[in-house]
């Protein structure tokens, strides 16, 4: 299985030649069924852990007739849910659009898992006028979601993170801003990310910043790496739009 170390190797063919009715295959987290005669079934966990254990969790319940035929079902046993909502914002106009948008898929959201008590990351992606907006204030805007979602699931929605992914319609016009300090910012920025040792001399500059950070942002799969220049890159590719775009409104 993806992201595991092989601790039984084997392939479906060597199961199949043992004539087992039923393999019931533990330790994966993912529920899958990898062959259907004979089954043979990841049930996954009884219980999401954390974001990436999303969707619904539980067992298969077996039953084997007097043909050694096994039927298998599904039965949903966990009683907290995590989720992903994906935000599609494109040809948004403002803010307050993405934030209806939003309302709307998490309502559908919501309807599909029943009700459920839920962790949900907010993922709002796509190149709209609305950018402009989101870009500014970033904070308000995550605060935002987090209380449409508290009233839209009645306290029973828990937003665990907002990731605004969100592009400018229009990519900025290089040429006409070349000769101006947005101009030079784009340069600088172009050059950082092509640059590895220039990106481990930021992680230098980043060292004070890095000391106060809370200790929640040094860790997990999430955390900030200033140590690593991909991560570096990736960090410098999502607040270039935001320095340009509030530059370029200050010009205005």
């Amino acid at each position: 299985a993806e992201g595991h170390e092989p601790y039984a190797p084997c392939t479906i063919e060597d199961l199949r030649r043992r004539e087992y009715d039923y393999w019931a295959l533990g330790h994966v987290h993912q529920r899958e069924v990898k062959h259907e005669d004979p089954p043979i079934v990841f049930c996954g966990n009884i219980q999401g852990r954390h974001v990436r254990e999303p969707g619904e969790k539980g067992c298969y319940v077996v039953t084997v007739d007097d043909d050694a035929r096994a039927q298998y079902r599904f039965e949903p046993l966990d009683v907290f849910r995590w989720a992903r909502c994906e935000v599609p914002a494109s040809g948004t106009e403002r803010g307050s659009d993405v934030l209806d948008l939003f309302s709307t898929t998490l309502s559908q959201l919501t309807k599909q898992h029943e009700s459920m008590p839920m962790a949900v990351r907010v993922e709002v992606t796509g190149r709209c006028r609305a950018h402009e907006q989101l870009a500014a204030d970033p904070v308000a805007w995550t605060n935002h979601i987090r209380a449409t979602a508290l009233d839209a699931g009645d306290g029973r929605i828990w937003v665990e993170k907002v990731k605004l992914r969100t592009g400018p319609e229009r990519d900025i016009d290089r040429e006409a801003v070349s000769e101006t300090p947005v101009g030079e910012l784009l340069h600088y920025c172009t050059e950082l990310c092509e640059d590895k040792e220039q990106l481990l001399e930021l992680t230098g500059e980043l060292d004070d910043l890095w000391r106060k950070l809370p200790d929640d942002l040094k860790r997990g799969k999430d955390r900030l790496a200033f140590d690593d220049p991909q991560h570096l890159r990736e960090i410098l590719e999502d607040i270039q739009p935001l320095l340009c775009s509030r530059l370029l409104e200050e010009t205005e």
